[in-house]
């Protein structure tokens, strides 16, 4: 369990280094922003702040994180693909690649008001709240699902192959 975090913070640490490159500061916002709500939200797991019944829903902020932090990585790749563009081809990639940074802005605001809400009813352990709180994320993974299939369809309609570009 110790190794697959090191492993996980060594890849974010990489990540972070890569979306420098970007030159918007918002994705290293985000992403900071993501480690730090998470670490937080698994320190209070390590330490028995967190109740049985409500480990499931770990596991759906867990999906999130992953999904947003591969949200980043996809627009790293987009504006870098982008950057070796000019003309209509690139602004199709900047465009994409926004699309994708907003979902993860959604994501992020997501994740802190489901962790916030979870620690304002975790005395309670209302399972109805509980419950409540498990299909905000899942609808949230949907929404991120679907954001996934949107971008990944605006790079098949391209008229162009990007390797021509490269």
């Amino acid at each position: 369990n110790e190794r697959r975090r090191k492993k996980q913070e060594a890849g974010l640490d990489r990540l972070e280094t890569q979306l420098r490159g970007d030159r918007d500061p918002r994705t290293q916002t985000y992403l900071r922003h993501l480690r730090e709500l998470y670490r937080n939200f698994q320190e209070d797991l390590d330490a028995g702040k967190v109740s049985r019944s409500a480990r499931t829903v770990l596991v759906d902020v867990e999906n999130l994180f992953r999904a947003a932090v591969k949200h980043l990585e996809h627009s790293y790749h987009l504006w870098e693909t982008a950057s070796r563009m000019s003309g209509d081809p690139k602004r199709t990639m900047l465009d994409a690649r926004e699309q994708v940074v907003q979902e993860v802005q959604k994501s992020v605001e997501h994740v802190s008001r489901i962790i916030e809400q979870f620690h304002s009813f975790r005395v309670k352990e209302d399972e109805t709240e509980l419950a409540k709180l498990r299909q905000e994320l899942d609808d949230t993974m949907l929404a991120a699902r679907r954001a996934e299939e949107r971008v990944a369809a605006l790079g098949k309609s391209a008229e162009y192959d990007i390797s021509e570009f490269e």
